[in-house]
């Protein structure tokens, strides 16, 4: 519907009607656990494939996955690291820029 006009409102509103109740309805199936679209599984890494994801060595992640620092998954003897976990564990190491800190510092002076 480019050329929204007058004479066409009744035939737009009706198709945003139809619109809003098919997402409805998807929302519906999706709360429900009915959807028929597939659940999309977490990617998970190796240890080889997280090393090469993450530039680290085979060995830094043992001994990070030892430690407790890094997010891992152990099962039968084998390490699996969840990619988006390992994302989330990237940023959380992110530094501040010296604009965000200026920030920071001025909210808490108020």
């Amino acid at each position: 519907m480019n050329n929204l006009s007058f004479d066409n409102l009744p035939n737009a509103v009706e198709k945003l009607g139809e619109d809003v109740a098919e997402i409805k309805q998807l929302i519906l199936q999706i709360q429900s656990g009915n959807s028929t679209q597939p659940i999309q599984q977490e990617e998970l890494f190796n240890i080889k494939q997280a090393s090469e994801f993450l530039g680290f060595s085979v060995s830094t992640l043992y001994r990070y996955s030892q430690n407790a620092q890094i997010p891992v998954l152990k099962q039968s003897n084998r390490l699996y690291f969840p990619r988006g976990e390992l994302l989330e564990w990237l940023k959380l190491g992110r530094k501040k820029t010296l604009r965000e800190t200026a920030i920071e510092a001025n909210n808490y002076r108020k």
